[in-house]
């Protein structure tokens, strides 16, 4: 198993793994890689980023394209590396934080994300 720099990981029974759509818990993006036979835990460890903000390349919904409207909305993961505004098989992990002047009228664009592991979420 490799987990790679800049992954979307979740936690599962106390250790990380690579994340997936709904029903998972979002823990962070690695910030370096993790080899090992099993998932990241006390033997294999890795850097974490629990929160922050992140440029994320993020799909619209359906067949819409990436608005001014756009900013603010949750963004979920429905594996580690693919992004969306769409719920649909996702969970959430962040809220949109900036959107590019380039990015408008795309259906998919580099976002700025602002994230928080469920760790760390107040709710």
């Amino acid at each position: 198993l490799t987990l790679f720099i800049g992954a979307a990981v979740q936690e599962v029974s106390g250790q990380l793994e690579n994340a997936t759509g709904a029903g998972s818990t979002f823990a962070g993006f690695l910030l370096e890689q993790a080899t090992g036979t099993g998932s990241v835990d006390d033997a294999n460890r890795a850097q974490l980023a629990t929160e922050g903000e992140v440029e994320l390349v993020v799909d619209a919904i359906g067949g819409a394209n990436i608005a001014r409207a756009d900013f603010g909305a949750t963004v979920y993961l429905t594996d580690g590396d693919t992004f969306t505004l769409d719920s649909t098989g996702a969970q959430a992990i962040g809220k949109v934080s900036e959107i590019p002047e380039g990015a408008v009228g795309l259906s998919e664009a580099p976002l700025m994300v602002a994230f928080q592991g469920v760790q760390m979420r107040s709710i």
